[in-house]
C-alpha cells in the first residue's frame, strides 16, 4: 500500500481599487510600513525599518488581530520594483497559527488618470489544525480585512 500525502492548497485573496492619485504617490504611502495603521484593519502597530518604502531585505515587526487571535507577523521586503510591485513574506506569530508563512504583492498600475492598486495575498497553513482554524474562521477574516484595507487605503490617499 502506498502512502498517499496531500499537498495542502494555498489560500489566495485578491482585492484592487481605483485610487484617485497617481502611481508616485499610492506607491510610497502603501510600501512605507509605519502607514499602514492608518489603513489596514488588522495593524496594531509596526515596528523595524518602518519609515521609508521597504527596501529587499528590510524587516518589519507587525501587530497584528486577525480574527479573534493576537499576535505578530515578521516580515521581510523581497522585492521592490518601484512604482510596479512591492513583494514582502511573512513568518506568523499567532496563537493556534504559527508557522504560517504568508506572502502579500502590492502592484501598481496608472488608470484613468489615477492608480489601480492590487493586494494579493497567499498562505498556506502549514498543520491539520489550522487548515481547519482557516477554514472556519482566518479565511473569511483575512477576505473582510482584506476588502476593508484596500477601502481605507483609497480613503485616506484620497482626502491627501
Amino acid at each position: 500500500m502506498s502512502n498517499i500525502h496531500f499537498m495542502p492548497t494555498p489560500t489566495e485573496i485578491t482585492y484592487s481599487i481605483l485610487i484617485q492619485k497617481p502611481v508616485e504617490e499610492v506607491f510610497k504611502f502603501a510600501t512605507t510600513p509605519a502607514n499602514w495603521v492608518q489603513w489596514h484593519p488588522a495593524t496594531i502597530w509596526v515596528e523595524g525599518d518602518i519609515d521609508h518604502s521597504g527596501m529587499p531585505g528590510d524587516k518589519i515587526l507587525e501587530g497584528v488581530k486577525i480574527g479573534l487571535f493576537r499576535g505578530e507577523i515578521l516580515w521581510t521586503v523581497k522585492e521592490n520594483q518601484a512604482l510596479k510591485q512591492w513583494v514582502f513574506e511573512g513568518d506568523t506569530r499567532l496563537p493556534l497559527n504559527k508557522g504560517t508563512k504568508p506572502t502579500i504583492t502590492y502592484r501598481f498600475f496608472p488608470q484613468d488618470g489615477g492608480t489601480l492598486f492590487e493586494r494579493h495575498l497567499i498562505y498556506t497553513p502549514p498543520t491539520p489544525f489550522s487548515r481547519f482554524l482557516n477554514r472556519i474562521l482566518i479565511k473569511r477574516s483575512n477576505r473582510s480585512q482584506s476588502r476593508r484595507a484596500v477601502a481605507n487605503l483609497k480613503r485616506v490617499m484620497e482626502k491627501q
